[in-house]
């Protein structure tokens, strides 16, 4: 399963083949997201959405503790959308040269973050014991930092060579926070229920107010559902 899922779910420094495939699979379609729309977003929801049916019957089990963790970064506040009810909308991308991928990419975050708001919200409903959180875990120095950094005209090096060293994080830096949300013992103890759907960065913080907004959520969430059926997925 996820050998199948994975030309729309994981990131390009992982497994560098999986980005033409994405590319491909939707430029086949009506529906032709910008690249990082796929990678960034559309897959993990349809991950997410493949593999609820076995998190649901875990979370059934005696004594379970279900996550549903999506990385997100603070680029997420950048972006201002005023609705998700349309497939055009899932697909913005903004036009400022450097700044556009950054925009586009905050763009995938905030909806990253609707997702899982949404998503427990509905699962909330159904009295589904499953905690779905939202976790920043800091500049980190991966191949897609450095890349972007490299294609900033004038001060790339500067970026690259000192900026990143400075400022950003390692992997396994990175890493321990994601772990923290997906197996810290504090979201199963007393104060379980603050956990649900937050925003960690990586203590509980604020996200936008696009962020927090249950319209846009709804949006989203339906939208999307939507485009994923009509391609078939």
């Amino acid at each position: 399963m996820f050998e199948a899922l994975s030309g729309v779910y994981t990131p390009q420094e992982t497994f560098p083949g999986e980005k033409k495939i994405a590319y491909n699979l939707f430029a086949r379609q009506t529906f032709d997201p910008s690249p990082l729309y796929p990678i960034c977003y559309i897959g993990p929801f349809i991950l997410t959405d493949v593999l609820l049916p076995l998190l649901k019957r875990t979370a059934a089990e005696p004594g379970s503790d279900v996550r549903i963790v999506n990385v997100v970064v603070p680029l997420h506040a950048n972006v201002t959308p005023t609705t998700f009810a349309t497939q055009e909308a899932l697909n913005k991308d903004y036009s400022l040269p450097v700044l556009r991928q950054l925009e586009t990419y905050g763009s995938t975050k905030l909806m990253n973050i609707l997702h899982v708001k949404a998503l427990q919200t509905c699962l909330d409903a159904e009295n589904a014991n499953i905690t779905c959180l939202a976790v920043h875990p800091g500049g980190i120095a991966t191949k897609g930092s450095a890349g972007f950094m490299g294609s900033v005209p004038c001060v790339n090096g500067l970026l690259k060579h000192v900026v990143m060293p400075l400022f950003f994080s390692s992997w396994s830096a990175g890493g321990r926070v994601v772990v923290f949300a997906a197996a810290g013992k504090v979201m199963a103890g007393p104060r379980h229920n603050e956990y649900n759907g937050p925003y960690l960065a990586p203590g509980i913080a604020m996200p936008s107010e696009s962020a927090r907004d249950t319209r846009l959520q709804t949006e989203l969430y339906e939208t999307t559902d939507r485009a994923v059926q009509e391609l078939g997925l």
